[in-house]
């Protein structure tokens, strides 16, 4: 009896408490998305108001290391040296505005290990921000909109409390810190925004405020399991899709004529 009585108790209690777990990396989550975001701003007021560079995938080297936001290379499941290395995160330009606070790119509900170790980073910029190097890059990613170089830049219709900077990007396309988009038609997402608390994901703006995003459609809701690599989920509803219509208004503003 006090067995059975035991393990109603547990089934009772586990899913709360688990509940309990995931809001509190819920509210960490955001917590390391508001000090990426005041990272930026305190960046831009040192470099005439340029957003940090974003990082596409290039030479591993330390002169590029130093150029982005959080070095070059590539995450993946195995056994990529950018997986555990600190020395990205230290050494970068974005580390003297957190005191080399590694733990700030990482959204603590990614649980799941690489091959040598678990990931030091979930968080991607979003390719149409810190276009300082890549800016005709970024042009021909997405055709007729814009390529953002500087904070000013960003106004109408796609206001600083409108625009996405960094995000929580699903480890089924991570690799480097870009995050490719596309809104110039409705092909969807190259690369794919995370959902690792319950289909929502963690990302801060321009305006410095950080949010935990909630997924409506089926073509975000991506499971979270090793080794998983997926390009251009399908849209499901085309461009009627909720998420995508969503998402296209928090990604760049058409160019200005």
């Amino acid at each position: 009896m006090v067995i059975a009585i035991i393990a109603i108790l547990a089934a009772l209690l586990l899913p709360a408490l688990a509940r309990a777990r995931e809001k509190a990396r819920g509210i960490q989550c955001l917590s390391n998305m508001k000090q990426l975001a005041a990272a930026v701003h305190v960046y831009a007021a040192d470099f005439g108001d340029a957003i940090v560079p974003n990082a596409p995938l290039g030479p591993d080297t330390v002169d590029l290391m130093q150029k982005t936001w959080c070095g070059p290379g590539s995450e993946d499941w195995f056994m990529s040296v950018v997986n555990t290395n600190r020395e990205y995160y230290t050494k970068c330009l974005l580390a003297p505005y957190l005191v080399n606070q590694v733990g700030v790119y990482k959204c603590p509900s990614d649980t799941i290990p690489s091959q040598n170790g678990q990931h030091l980073r979930t968080v991607s910029m979003q390719g149409a921000m810190g276009c300082t190097y890549i800016k005709n890059l970024q042009r021909q990613y997405n055709p007729g909109f814009m390529a953002y170089v500087k904070l000013s830049e960003i106004v109408a219709p796609v206001t600083p409390t409108d625009a996405i900077i960094f995000l929580d990007e699903n480890m089924c396309s991570m690799n480097d810190g870009f995050l490719q988009v596309i809104t110039a038609n409705d092909n969807g997402w190259p690369d794919v925004p995370g959902s690792y608390h319950d289909w929502k994901c963690s990302m801060n703006f321009a305006d410095g405020h950080a949010e935990l995003h909630k997924w409506l459609t089926p073509s975000l809701k991506i499971p979270y399991v090793f080794g998983s690599y997926k390009h251009y989920p399908q849209v499901v509803g085309g461009h009627k899709n909720a998420d995508l219509v969503w998402w296209k208004a928090h990604i760049a503003a058409p160019d200005a004529p």
